[in-house]
């Protein structure tokens, strides 16, 4: 019985097809995938200038990239040969690491505050006030002048 058995045959869909079946799920991936392509990507391109004696032209941004002449790694063994190296590798090792050990002590201190809170709704609203800034687009603030 089990030889007679017809096996049905599956046909294999290419990938327009399959792109067409999903289109419903590549809208809702889309704004998202063009937010990371306008802000992330595309501004990658321009890290070229860091190996080129860049001069701006008045004909814009892109032509002065592709005729701006190549000079490599110069640029780069300028800055590290400067005396102004140390200083900006200093303040920059400086702020971060202040900056890191503020954030750490503030965090636990107030970790520990709020775990010695009785009055639980206080504890709420302080714990609100602390994250609400994370919450609110400022972009959105921007344009009500708040």
């Amino acid at each position: 019985m089990a030889q007679n058995a017809v096996v049905p045959i599956v046909k294999k869909r290419n990938f327009f097809q399959r792109l067409w079946d999903n289109r419903v799920f590549l809208l809702m991936v889309a704004p998202g995938a063009l937010f990371l392509i306008i802000f992330f990507y595309i501004p990658v391109l321009a890290n070229v200038v860091a190996f080129q004696n860049f001069q701006y032209s008045d004909q814009g941004f892109i032509y002065s990239v592709m005729h701006s002449p190549w000079v490599g790694f110069q640029n780069f063994a300028f800055f590290f040969k400067s005396a102004d190296f140390w200083i900006v590798l200093r303040n920059t090792v400086g702020y971060n690491l202040t900056f890191l050990l503020l954030n750490f002590f503030f965090a636990i201190f107030f970790g520990v505050v709020m775990s010695q809170m009785r009055n639980q709704r206080l504890l709420k609203v302080y714990q609100t006030s602390m994250l609400f800034p994370y919450f609110l687009s400022w972009a959105i603030l921007g344009v009500y002048d708040i």
